[in-house]
């Protein structure tokens, strides 16, 4: 994740100044998003939020880890011993006949 996240976080400088300098240019400014300051802030953080949650949800995709692995080793290593029960067990049974 860390290497991911350092390749993604060098365009990160780009980005501020693209917003930057798209911020003067000449014309009609920006709609102001709601329940932010400033238009400028405003759009850095709605765009900071976008790329964070981009990053979060292609890492938890990428690193699909499935957590039933365990469940299974389990209830392999129960049927193992029981399988070892029964076979002694059913010595006992011999033993006990003879």
């Amino acid at each position: 994740m860390y290497r991911y996240l350092r390749k993604k976080a060098e365009w990160f400088p780009i980005l501020i100044i693209v917003l930057l300098i798209t911020g003067c240019a000449p014309g009609p400014p920006p709609p102001i998003p709601p329940g932010l300051f400033s238009a400028g802030i405003g759009w850095i953080l709605v765009g900071l939020l976008v790329w964070g949650a981009i990053l979060l949800w292609k890492n938890f995709n990428s690193n699909k880890v499935t957590k039933t692995d365990y469940l299974i080793d389990a209830l392999n290593a129960i049927n193992d011993r029981l399988s070892a029960l029964e076979k002694k067990i059913n010595q006992s049974e011999r033993n006990k006949k003879q």
